[in-house]
């Protein structure tokens, strides 16, 4: 909070001051109690040790609403992929604002696709790695997502393996949606999509579908 008052201070000069909190997060997020999955109390707790409002949104959510502010999109699925994966919905150049994401929707629709919010995460992709032997699986050890991305730039077969079953994961759960939905956009965010390791899950990704 007061490395973001100092930020502000330096742009707005002493105009400026933090108004409200905005914390964006993964997991199932209700918006209106201000509670998730992740973050249970954050909202009351910052509130009263702040003094300041506190608004708790979906990350996918605040992914989707700076694609519509910043890029001026006005159709598409946001699909973010990182420690988990979150879908979230722009129609008609409003950010969607319903609870139950499109990922959990589709996995509804389509019993064989097998736990698509588990299957398309990072997780997934280390707990693999573990089962495969190619990783410890210490979850201490901070360096095992670099160390998967090292391996699939040195075209390792099971590293390569493991990326390209959780592409075609990824791959199935758009289909889906568009199949659901019609929407023919879809907006690529998240860690797991930056760097040359993200260049590598979108080729595979374009090539399942």
């Amino acid at each position: 909070i007061d490395q973001a008052k100092s930020h502000i201070a330096r742009e707005r000069g002493s105009s400026g001051q933090i108004k409200a909190i905005g914390i964006a997060t993964r997991g199932t997020v209700l918006e209106a109690e201000g509670v998730s999955t992740n973050l249970k109390n954050i909202k009351a707790t910052l509130e009263v040790r702040m003094g300041l409002p506190v608004i708790l949104i979906k990350d996918s959510k605040s992914q989707a609403a700076w694609l519509r502010i910043e890029k001026g999109i006005r159709e598409g699925v946001i699909v973010s992929l990182g420690t988990h994966i979150g879908t979230s919905l722009i129609d008609e150049g409003k950010v969607s604002n319903r609870a139950d994401e499109p990922s959990f929707l589709v996995h509804a629709f389509d019993r064989r696709l097998h736990r698509i919010y588990e299957t398309g995460s990072a997780d997934y992709l280390l707990q693999t790695a573990a089962w495969e032997e190619i990783l410890s699986a210490d979850p201490a050890n901070r360096d095992r997502i670099k160390y998967l991305a090292d391996g699939l730039a040195r075209e390792d077969m099971k590293v390569h393996s493991i990326f390209q079953t959780y592409s075609e994961t990824v791959a199935q759960m758009m289909k889906l949606i568009y199949s659901e939905t019609g929407q023919q956009d879809f907006y690529l965010t998240g860690g797991l999509v930056s760097g040359e390791t993200g260049e590598r899950i979108i080729e595979q990704i374009n090539g399942a579908l």
